[in-house]
């Protein structure tokens, strides 16, 4: 009977650590279509998702609206860790904010699913899903 409280015990334990690491992210400001902000981005932690400036959480997942400028300002502002750009079947660029080198300028008016990126006075609109 010991032994079976001991497996409860330890089952619980774990079950209220993963509850508590699954909804980590809530505790921060959602980015959605909902929201409008801007501010400049010096730091993004990866954690089933993306943490900005240990403020925002942003799920990522984000296509590139393209422009005449964006596959320049792409391949000058990657990160050296991560060099890949994915592109799907339309020819839309698959790119996430945490690959684009800090700091950086995000903003996004309310109720628009069109994330803005400044980076050197140029700008990468992003669509989010």
């Amino acid at each position: 009977m010991k032994y079976y409280k001991s497996i409860i015990l330890v089952g619980l334990i774990l079950v209220l650590y993963a509850c508590e690491y699954i909804g980590n992210h809530k505790k921060y400001k959602q980015i959605n279509s909902n929201i409008e902000f801007d501010f400049i981005v010096y730091q993004i932690e990866s954690e089933n998702g993306y943490i900005l400036n240990k403020e925002y959480y942003y799920s990522g997942g984000v296509f590139l609206q393209k422009n005449n400028n964006s596959k320049n300002l792409i391949l000058q502002n990657m990160t050296l860790n991560d060099g890949t750009i994915l592109i799907d079947d339309d020819g839309q660029i698959l790119l996430d904010i945490y690959k684009i080198k800090r700091p950086f300028q995000l903003y996004k008016k309310k109720n628009s699913n069109v994330l803005s990126l400044i980076k050197d006075n140029d700008t990468l609109k992003f669509r989010i899903n």
